[in-house]
């Protein structure tokens, strides 16, 4: 069965279903899962749009995400890829998101967090108990910290309609953008550099220098430039140059407010570095080839370091250069 087009389905509820979600439905005896390529509103029955259309319409089964994982612009990119590279377009929509996330995925994977939330506060028995509603009072508590400073409570608590254990998805640790100054002044090239790719008409510009010659902090200059213009920022570098003096380097310079994405973490992390661009949380983005797919919707500017190297091609389907 050819997979590589759309298939209709219909729901009879108010479930919202937006272009880009995920949806589990049958298909051919067995249950899959795709993405919704788009959405109608029909003015008329399911019997009738039938005879309208020449063939039988089943029912989705389940609506997987309340917002869409593919924006419009990953969406179109994924359209694009599959017609560049030849490849089935589920494959492109595969190749660009996080395993946690990928359409053969319902995210029951993903890594859970409970945390203690206090719903009201009432003078108890036990002076435990009592000193546990007086710290929530003051903020909710990671379950596990709870239980270890106020064993024995919480069941009491939460039976009482005292306090609940909320359930979320684990995040990954940020902070707000702290940007340092560079260490050292600036040379009179790399100013001259900068100066020129702020004026120059161009989209596209190439900046040449040798090993050591300072091209990164032009790059960590220009970031600094987009962030305070309320843009995001994607600096794409080959697999073997992310090394951790790299990375140490970025977050010296811009603190825990930046994303790493890269091969070398594993599925969990890379889904939680995917959620802090999609939620908004980051505004810069450092990563290898396939950090090209995260989820921006407001880029600024896109630093392509040491763009002649091999690393930047997908030798897989769908086998992408990521400086196309």
């Amino acid at each position: 069965m050819n997979l590589n087009r759309t298939f209709t389905y219909y729901t009879s509820d108010d479930t919202q279903v937006l272009k880009g979600t995920r949806v589990k439905v049958p298909l051919n005896g067995r249950e899959i899962v795709g993405f919704v390529d788009s959405t109608e509103i029909i003015d008329c029955t399911k019997e009738q749009y039938e005879e309208k259309c020449g063939y039988e319409i089943k029912e989705l089964l389940e609506v997987l995400d309340e917002e869409p994982l593919l924006n419009d612009e990953l969406y179109d990119l994924g359209l694009w890829l599959a017609h560049e590279t030849v490849s089935p377009v589920i494959s492109c929509f595969q190749a660009m998101l996080p395993n946690k996330i990928k359409p053969k995925s319902n995210r029951s994977n993903t890594r859970k967090e409970y945390i203690v939330h206090l719903v009201k506060f009432e003078d108890v028995r036990g002076e435990k108990q009592q000193k546990a509603l007086m710290r929530l009072s003051q903020g909710d508590m990671e379950r596990s910290l709870f239980n270890k400073e106020y064993s024995g409570v919480l069941t009491a608590l939460v039976n009482k309609g005292l306090v609940e254990v909320i359930e979320k998805e684990k995040e990954a640790d940020y902070s707000e953008l702290d940007i340092k100054e560079a260490s050292y002044p600036l040379t009179d090239q790399q100013e001259e550099a900068i100066s020129k790719i702020n004026n120059s008409s161009k989209n596209v510009i190439l900046l040449h220098g040798l090993t050591g010659s300072g091209k990164t902090e032009i790059y960590m200059q220009l970031a600094k430039q987009k962030f305070y213009e309320g843009k995001q920022v994607l600096i794409l570098v080959p697999e073997i140059a992310l090394t951790p003096q790299m990375v140490e380097r970025m977050t010296d310079r811009f603190g825990k407010n930046i994303a790493i994405y890269h091969s070398r973490l594993n599925d969990q992390e890379r889904y939680e570095q995917y959620q802090l661009v999609r939620n908004h949380q980051v505004s810069i983005v450092v990563g290898t080839r396939s950090a090209v797919f995260m989820p921006f919707d407001n880029l600024g500017l896109i630093v392509l370091d040491e763009e002649h190297d091999h690393s930047y091609k997908q030798a897989s389907v769908p086998r992408y250069h990521c400086r196309d």
